[in-house]
């Protein structure tokens, strides 16, 4: 709360904590082009008592400079596999807050729905 109140106009008093993500992350790096690619794994996302679990989702980011044919894409796209922008806490809130609108992610979440078994607590 230190950090907010010094760099925020915010007071710690007047923030209230919404949700916890956790996940493990893994980044490898290109040896020839300037492109990364990001692995988030093991997501859980806790309000407090309640916790979901997200253990077989895993979330690709990729990033280039140059904007040339990434073989991970390429990959994806023969596996029928399509890339969707989402948001890990956007879902977290979704899962574990009822009664939340969720109109704009009702076709990702319905997709992570129909992929995964998730675990609940």
């Amino acid at each position: 709360m230190e950090l907010i109140e010094k760099h925020s106009t915010f007071k710690s008093n007047e923030l209230l904590k919404s949700l916890c993500i956790e996940y493990k992350r893994i980044t490898l790096l290109h040896k020839e082009h300037t492109e990364t690619l990001t692995f988030d794994i093991q997501m859980s996302c806790s309000r407090a008592e309640n916790k979901i679990s997200f253990e077989q989702l895993f979330f690709a980011e990729v990033k280039t400079m140059t904007g040339h044919n990434i073989a991970f894409c390429t990959i994806m796209k023969n596996m029928k596999i399509r890339a969707r922008s989402l948001s890990k806490y956007c879902i977290g809130i979704a899962n574990l807050y009822k009664g939340i609108k969720q109109n704009n992610f009702k076709v990702t979440l319905k997709t992570i729905q129909n992929k995964t078994t998730y675990a609940t607590s």
